[in-house]
């Protein structure tokens, strides 16, 4: 094997390592960054969830859904966000609290039905549209696919 093509294989295996070792601390990095509040620091200060996720997205879904199963008190301050949040917020929040809702109907039927009747009487079109998709098919009381 020539020289050349042994330095050239040693920078290619360099590079490479560079690019692993890089991305492995940019997904720790962004692990931290992004774990949900717990529902003390969220009832304590519900705009810092919008902060943290400025652009909605399957992380705030997640947060939200976490949220409001953890503690049902949680609902009405994810819910109140609506009035600050951006486009993907509303939406992200609409998705996670009907994906809380259709879950919560294994657990308290009746605290299920207060939350689909809370989330259809919004009337944001971003936070409607991101609800009903995410109730899919699912017909699960006061609000269905």
């Amino acid at each position: 094997m020539r020289i050349v093509d042994r330095i050239f294989r040693f920078i290619a295996g360099a590079v490479f390592a560079a690019c692993v070792l890089a991305a492995v601390g940019t997904s720790a990095a962004n692990a931290q960054q992004t774990q949900p509040p717990t529902v003390k620091a969220f009832l304590a200060n519900p705009g810092q969830l919008l902060q943290q996720y400025p652009n909605g997205g399957l992380l705030l879904i997640k947060a939200v859904q976490q949220l409001a199963r953890a503690d049902p008190s949680t609902f009405g301050p994810l819910l109140a966000l609506l009035a600050s949040g951006n486009d993907l917020q509303r939406g992200a929040i609409g998705d996670g609290l009907a994906q809380a809702a259709k879950l919560e109907v294994l657990a308290d039927q009746t605290l299920a039905a207060d939350w689909q009747s809370q989330i259809a009487a919004i009337t944001d079109p971003t936070f409607k549209t991101a609800a009903t998709n995410a109730f899919g098919d699912v017909v699960i009381g006061a609000v269905g696919g």
